[in-house]
């Protein structure tokens, strides 16, 4: 009866932890029953990405939303473009859906050699703050990491143990002990090997925009 009781206590307390949902657009077009959540982040946003000032739009044309800037997010000389909606993210922590991410197409213009993104991302948090971010371009890195090599076996004996007459007296007769090394003939094992890889980066841009 208790198992059940606890069980019952967490399956409660899982269930108060809503999760984020995503739902993917066509055409921009929000369903009906998260136009409300919608119409809260409608609006102009000052802010900044990569130094860029700019004031960028959330509007909604219906049902349709889209995402425009006074700027160039991307520079003058690119001529990029802002667009329609493609998916977004809600929650429902207070009982009704509430807005927590939109992505928006992004055309990078001139700079579509350069720019990789084809989406700009925005991070709600309330209704008035978004964090900006998109894929800029992908860095091929050298990456290296070290590891040790295995020791040689040691024949029951420690690692590198020296007896001898360079070794010191080892059983207080003074007569100087006879041997050498004994078990690994090194007194450390091999140096670590470098393994190394070229490994794909992607380099994102962030802004951040209130109003």
């Amino acid at each position: 009866m208790r198992s059940l009781q606890l069980l019952s206590l967490l399956v409660a307390s899982f269930g108060l932890v809503a999760c984020d949902q995503t739902v993917t657009v066509q055409n921009g077009q929000i369903p009906a029953q998260y136009l409300l959540a919608a119409k809260t982040i409608v609006g102009n946003y000052t802010g900044s990405a990569a130094g860029i000032p700019n004031t960028l739009t959330i509007a909604l044309n219906g049902n349709q939303a889209a995402l425009s800037g006074a700027n160039d997010l991307l520079g003058s000389a690119c001529h990029a473009r802002l667009g329609e909606l493609l998916s977004f993210t809600y929650n429902t922590d207070s009982g009704t859906p509430v807005i927590t991410g939109a992505s928006f197409a992004l055309d990078p213009g001139y700079c579509v050699t350069n720019v990789l993104a084809s989406q700009v991302d925005l991070s709600f948090t309330g209704t008035r703050n978004f964090s900006l971010s998109f894929l800029n371009h992908v860095e091929y890195q050298n990456r290296c990491y070290y590891y040790a090599n295995a020791e040689l076996p040691n024949h029951g004996l420690e690692r590198g143990e020296f007896t001898g007459p360079h070794g010191g007296d080892h059983d207080g007769d003074h007569d100087g002990d006879h041997g050498g090394w004994h078990g690994n003939p090194y007194p450390n094992p091999y140096p670590p090997t470098p393994r190394c890889y070229i490994e794909a980066v992607n380099v994102y841009t962030y802004g951040n925009f209130s109003r």
